[in-house]
């Protein structure tokens, strides 16, 4: 994964799995998140509903089978697995660290492609919609004010432009006024 080579980390994983049965749901979880990042979201799900069969509180599993899901436009499902990983991830979240920013950060994600798949999928723009995306848009923008708020402060501006200012997932959010406010203390001043 570090050196992007995600086909040769997929036979990796999956060698895992036939070694190490008992670390199954953890392995078909970064199976999945490799899936994703090579845009093949179908084996992606596939793995993530496998993690989640074998072990209902993996937090990291909902929010991956959530950004799986939106991909294939059930917005309602992927909207519940976010929340579900939140939920489940409230003791990680007590502990801190990476893994809590992970897990806030990754359910932004699914929140900001919600938000964009209504707008690609409103046919007609309705009250109902407008409401939902906005929602939906502010519930990221939120996820990702606590995803930064875990990050140490003199690690943020790093964080904001390595992470959250160059992934494609948060591009339906980013030009709402909220997503710029969050921005404002970590973009480059102009000279």
């Amino acid at each position: 994964m570090k050196f992007k080579d995600f086909t040769g980390a997929i036979a990796d994983f999956s060698r895992a799995l036939e070694m190490e049965p008992k670390s199954a749901p953890r392995l078909y979880a970064y199976r999945g998140w490799t899936f994703l990042v090579d845009r093949a979201p179908k084996p992606a799900l596939r793995d993530f509903e496998q993690a989640v069969r074998i072990d209902p509180k993996n937090a990291d599993a909902y929010n991956g089978r959530g950004l799986a899901r939106v991909k294939f436009g059930q917005i309602r499902e992927s909207i519940a697995d976010a929340d579900e990983a939140l939920r489940l991830g409230r003791a990680v979240v007590r502990l801190g660290g990476p893994e809590s920013i992970r897990l806030f950060y990754n359910a932004a994600r699914i929140y900001a492609q919600a938000a964009g798949r209504i707008d690609a999928d409103a046919r007609q723009p309705s009250y109902r919609a407008a409401w939902t995306r906005y929602a939906y848009q502010d519930r990221a923008v939120d996820l990702l004010r606590q995803a930064l708020d875990l990050v140490p402060v003199d690690k943020r501006a790093a964080f904001w432009r390595e992470t959250i200012h160059s992934d494609d997932a948060l591009e339906p959010i980013a030009p709402s006024r909220a997503f710029v406010q969050l921005a404002s203390p970590y973009a480059k001043p102009v000279k």
